[in-house]
């Protein structure tokens, strides 16, 4: 949030923001050369299942 003295994002993070939005993260040096281009980069975390998300659990109360 705002309230953070130090924000940051990761680069898998900064990459996955770029691909949501459809374009192609590719990183570039001060003279606009190709250093890295992510568009097919699949990070190692990505490849780990991280389980199952706990969901919480709504009781109608009316009935």
């Amino acid at each position: 949030g705002s309230e953070e003295q130090h924000p940051a994002l990761s680069t898998r993070e900064l990459v996955d923001l770029i691909r949501r939005v459809g374009r192609r993260a590719i990183e570039r040096d001060t003279l606009y050369n190709i250093l890295e281009d992510y568009s097919d980069k699949v990070f190692e975390d990505d490849k780990q299942w991280r389980g199952y998300y706990a969901l919480p659990v709504v009781e109608n109360a009316g009935s």
